[in-house]
């Protein structure tokens, strides 16, 4: 999926979350220099809505990765 596709799909779901946490993350200086560069790409996106976007992007994948091992380990114990 590409960066402007999150974006627009987070964007959508936005008003669905009824309650947000807050976080502390400490980057280097090159993943912040990304990080601001994709913020300058956006306009109207905050960096704190672009992270919050992106990690709950890796956060879906994980979970569908997870569901893919599981099932893929299901399988293996069926066919013994």
């Amino acid at each position: 999926m590409k960066i402007h596709d999150l974006l627009q799909e987070r964007e959508i779901g936005k008003s669905s979350d009824s309650a947000l946490e807050d976080y502390c993350i400490h980057l280097s200086i090159s993943d912040a220099a990304k990080l601001q560069a994709l913020t300058e790409m956006y306009p109207g996106t905050t960096t704190n809505e672009l992270l919050s976007n992106l990690i709950g992007y890796a956060l879906d994948e994980v979970k569908q990765l997870q569901s893919v091992s599981d099932a893929y380990q299901d399988q293996g114990k069926d066919s013994n």
